[in-house]
């Protein structure tokens, strides 16, 4: 999957197309950096938030978030060529958390963990 990034994109877009691939997992942008497997404590940006507003250096370019890319790999790649703070959460028993701890997950695991999680959380999911 490529996402292309630039000033003129609104964080929801990115939102929408990480989503779109990886639909048991979301990322949120944020204000301020956090280290290697520690959660962000703050509110994130608005879906509607242009990322030239939120960035200080405003590199355009694309993406490449193949299934088996590291979490935290791919929240430091956002920051260190896009300069944005990004966060992956995972569906974890009905509830968006922080993928803290697991950054060394690949994205498909993440995304497999969650969707066992909600088979297993979700009284009407039939199993396959």
């Amino acid at each position: 999957m490529v996402i292309e990034i630039n000033d003129v994109k609104k964080t929801g877009e990115i939102q929408e197309a990480f989503s779109n691939r990886f639909p048991y997992l979301k990322i949120e942008f944020f204000k301020h950096e956090h280290a290697f497997e520690e959660q962000s404590n703050e509110t994130p940006y608005d879906k509607e938030q242009a990322i030239g507003t939120i960035r200080d250096g405003h590199v355009h370019g694309i993406i490449m978030l193949n299934a088996e890319r590291k979490t935290g790999a791919v929240e430091q790649e956002f920051k260190q060529r896009f300069d944005l703070n990004a966060q992956i959460y995972r569906l974890q028993a009905g509830k968006w958390i922080q993928t803290v701890g697991t950054d060394i997950l690949s994205l498909n695991e993440q995304n497999e963990i969650a969707k066992d999680s909600a088979s297993y959380y979700n009284p009407n999911h039939t199993p396959k």
